[in-house]
């Protein structure tokens, strides 16, 4: 802990350059000619669990580590293609997984992906969330492993509107877990959490 105001700054200041509020692209291993121009996301929140301590001299609760994370959904939106190809994907994958009209969606949509994994496992992918700087080179992303979508919000469509607006669809991942690393001038850092 820094002892005065001279050592905050000089030793523990970190440097005031922020991130661009733009440039954020979603990648899926599953669908790799599409890349998703994002509008809006927030990173899911982590829930560290806690035990409480037992303590038979005090009536009041005191709290330890939990032995988990729990993570939240990631909720984003996203600009919709002329030919509506990424939406279609991913109502695709949705009804795939979930919901199939009839069986031979179902097989077409899990021989999308060639794997060894037990059938569940078939539905999920990969994603990565990438944020870029004004030269379009990576400045961070996050990586969720094994992704599934389980909701998708279709575009809102106003003809009253006296600006002309892109279509913006929404999509909900669930996932098992992400990473997140950092890039130096476009390199990744390697310093991946």
């Amino acid at each position: 802990m820094a002892s005065n105001y001279t050592d905050v700054i000089t030793k523990n200041q970190i440097e005031l350059s922020f991130t661009p509020p733009q440039n954020y692209f979603l990648t899926c291993e599953r669908l790799p000619k599409i890349v998703f121009t994002v509008q809006e996301f927030t990173i899911p929140t982590l829930s560290g669990g806690e035990a409480v301590m037992p303590n038979m001299m005090n009536p009041s609760r005191s709290y330890i580590p939990g032995d988990g994370i729990d993570y939240g959904t990631l909720d984003l939106t996203y600009l919709i293609d002329k030919a509506f190809a990424g939406y279609r994907e991913l109502l695709l994958w949705m009804k795939g997984i979930n919901a199939p009209d009839d069986t031979a969606q179902s097989a077409t949509y899990k021989d999308l992906i060639k794997t060894s994994a037990p059938d569940f496992a078939k539905t999920m992918s990969h994603i990565e969330l990438f944020g870029t700087d004004a030269g379009n080179r990576p400045i961070v992303s996050w990586k969720f492993k094994n992704a599934f979508p389980i909701s998708l919000g279709g575009p809102n469509y106003n003809a009253a509107s006296l600006d002309i607006e892109p279509l913006i669809g929404s999509i909900a991942f669930r996932y098992m877990y992400f990473e997140c690393e950092t890039f130096t001038n476009g390199i990744a850092n390697n310093n991946s959490i």
